[in-house]
């Protein structure tokens, strides 16, 4: 009997204990269950703005990327002042800056615009429409030399603060074309007019002068000598106009050889001397050696006799003229530089242009002429100006085959 009894009592303790085991399993697995609940409850919640945050980080590194290696010149810089808060590689070495000394200054403490009244311009179209595009510009470098820029801008925003956000494009260049065939077909055209009327005019001009030169002779019109002497002269005027026209047709009529670029401007050195004796301007001569090159001793002289005399008459008393010649990897050089006032901005792209002067009995024919010579000795002619002075600087190509 005691066997049984302790028998029954084992197998209801076990049964007993698997009950209680069932129980507390099933209350794990309807806590489980209900974890398993919230915890999807929970995610539905914050997976999105998990998700959110990702994006923005992946777009963060996306634009950051962009913006520092983009070809094209880019910058943020904050609406009320224009303080830069980035720039990247591209808009620095354009700027001719380190990156570092670009941030946290504005463009006007920079000098960047070189037409202030267009950054108003832009901030007032930005304000308006909170976006700009083909926006076309001139900015400063670092040196002071000027540029233009095409850019699209957009107002965006960093801490509730709204910034600017600008893409350029540098199109310099593109302008220095489109000056240079402008100015050549205006070369071109007064080049066909010179061909076609220059030497029917002369022929009765002939005729006229030396009718008045007699006149200017005889006793019956001395009271008029005054006159005809004025008559005269205008028509030494009207000539040296035609010989401008002529000289800007010859296409094909120049004679080169190879020679030396300073023998040229020693043969006309003593006229140049003169006006600037006569103008009360000093004159600097930097001739150094050169390699010969192909050229047409006339038309060089010419070039030099207009650079130097329009250079002279640009100074003021006390001036210095400075005549430089010099061989770099680009070709031999030639720099008329003056002290004067500088070219007027609005007029500087026209430089160059015929009829275009400042002189008040020019003809603006001098400098087309230069141009018309370089672009036959295929020289390129570039000019700097500031309020400090104007360089001419004239390259010519060296010449095929030269002993080195």
């Amino acid at each position: 009997m005691g066997r049984c009894w302790m028998a029954d009592k084992n197998v209801n303790d076990r049964e007993q204990y698997i009950r209680e085991l069932e129980e507390r399993i099933a209350q794990l697995e309807l806590e489980n269950r209900r974890l398993l609940k919230s915890e999807e409850s929970s995610s539905i919640n914050i997976s999105p703005l998990k998700k959110a945050e990702e994006n923005l980080k992946i777009s963060e590194e996306k634009f950051s990327k962009a913006f520092h290696n983009s070809k094209a010149l880019m910058g943020i810089s904050r609406l009320i002042d224009g303080v830069f808060v980035d720039v990247n590689k591209a808009c620095a070495e354009t700027l001719g800056y380190e990156r570092e000394e670009i941030i946290g200054k504005s463009a006007l403490e920079l000098d960047v615009w070189a037409e202030p009244v267009q950054r108003q311009l832009m901030t007032e179209q930005l304000d308006q429409y909170g976006y700009l595009t083909n926006f076309a510009s001139k900015y400063r470098k670092r040196s002071g030399e000027v540029g233009y820029v095409l850019s699209s801008s957009n107002i965006i925003s960093i801490n509730d603060e709204k910034h600017i956000l600008v893409t350029a494009i540098d199109i310099t260049e593109m302008r220095r074309y489109e000056n240079e065939i402008r100015r050549l077909d205006s070369l071109n055209l007064i080049g066909q007019m010179a061909a076609g009327v220059a030497h029917e005019i002369r022929n009765p001009m002939t005729a006229i002068k030396g009718f008045l030169q007699l006149f200017h002779e005889q006793y019956k019109y001395q009271e008029d000598r005054e006159a005809i002497e004025i008559m005269i002269e205008e028509l030494d005027r009207i000539n040296d106009i035609i010989t401008a026209f002529l000289t800007i047709s010859q296409k094909n009529h120049h004679r080169t050889k190879l020679m030396s670029l300073n023998e040229c401007i020693g043969g006309v050195l003593q006229l140049i001397v003169a006006d600037a004796v006569q103008n009360d301007v000093f004159l600097d001569t930097q001739l150094e050696p050169t390699p010969d090159i192909m050229i047409d001793k006339g038309e060089i002289k010419q070039l030099v006799l207009n650079l130097t005399r329009n250079a002279i008459q640009a100074m003021p008393s006390g001036g210095t003229l400075t005549v430089h010649t010099f061989e770099d990897v680009n070709g031999v050089n030639l720099v008329v530089r003056d002290e004067g006032g500088g070219i007027p901005p609005e007029i500087f792209d026209k430089i160059g242009t015929p009829f275009l002067t400042t002189k008040d009995n020019g003809t603006g024919l001098g400098l087309g002429v230069c141009y018309s010579i370089a672009e036959r000795h295929n020289a390129r002619i570039t000019v700097d100006t500031s309020s400090e002075g104007t360089s001419f600087h004239v390259t010519f190509p060296l010449s095929r085959g030269r002993g080195c």
